[in-house]
């Protein structure tokens, strides 16, 4: 996106995989410029993903989660960096908004304050205040690049064919309706994933391995362990499990009809 395409007059472009991983006009999918910014997100979901494990997990897998986030800074660190110098050198207009508009400083800020907060928080143990700090770094990142490119949408190598606001915009009514489901997309949206989290909130709990003295008096338990762990499934697992189903059922069932109620309102007749 920020590297651009090679769109032509007719607002269509084709690229192979790679040709000679050089940014000339007619470049290839992948080039030294999308390698670099792919190993970049390779490493910032890593450190992301192994903050997220040690927030649900403790003891040594939330150490070694801790560990793998740590040994991932430095590069991502570096890798910031150079992605942020290589794309000022293949596309120097990014910096045009930010001299336009002061505000836009502010990014540059975030993402380095949240590196800085990540390296010194995943130490400590502070698992949370290192997930947020990466999820602004990687919020950072986006709204930077959006900043930047702004109005444009699809950047082309030869710069007077890329797609901005202006030109690639729907008609009123088009963007009327798409703003309507858009909206409606997103509450959606956020209700599941406040219900996702909800429902697995808390560490997972990693069971302890039995040694040999407890498992012998474990087994001289068993049939008595076994009767009252049968006599507790009905009462609890499966009552648990059909409640949630039928909740969870009338939840899918109360969207369904408001999705048709929206979509009565908004379709013409």
């Amino acid at each position: 996106m920020v590297r651009g395409v090679p769109l032509d007059a007719t607002g269509y472009f084709f690229e192979p995989l790679w040709t000679d991983f050089q940014l000339s006009s007619q470049p290839g999918i992948l080039d030294w410029y999308t390698l670099l910014i792919g190993v970049l997100a390779l490493v910032t979901l890593t450190a992301h993903g192994s903050l997220y494990v040690a927030i649900k997990t403790d003891e040594d897998l939330a150490r070694r989660a801790r560990g793998v986030a740590l040994l991932c800074w430095p590069l991502q660190f570096f890798l910031t960096c150079s992605s942020l110098v290589a794309t000022y050198f293949i596309r120097s207009e990014v910096m045009d908004n930010y001299s336009k508009h002061k505000m836009g400083l502010l990014v540059p800020v975030l993402v380095f304050g949240s590196l800085a907060v990540m390296l010194w928080a995943n130490p400590k143990g502070k698992e949370k205040l290192a997930f947020i700090a990466s999820s602004l770094y990687i919020t950072g990142m986006l709204v930077g690049a959006a900043f930047a490119l702004y109005p444009v949408v699809l950047p082309a190598r030869d710069r007077q064919y890329s797609l901005t606001i202006y030109n690639t915009a729907a008609a009123s009514h088009g963007l009327t309706v798409g703003l309507v489901w858009w909206t409606f997309s997103a509450v959606l949206a956020l209700g599941y994933f406040v219900f996702l989290y909800r429902m697995f909130r808390g560490k997972v709990q990693v069971a302890k391995d039995i040694t040999s003295g407890q498992r012998s008096a474990f087994s001289k338990r068993l049939p008595a362990v076994a009767a009252y762990s049968c006599s507790c499934v009905p009462a609890t697992l499966p009552e648990y499990a059909l409640s949630w189903s039928s909740s969870f059922s009338s939840f899918a069932r109360s969207i369904l009809a408001f999705y048709l109620f929206i979509l009565i309102l908004v379709c013409p007749s």
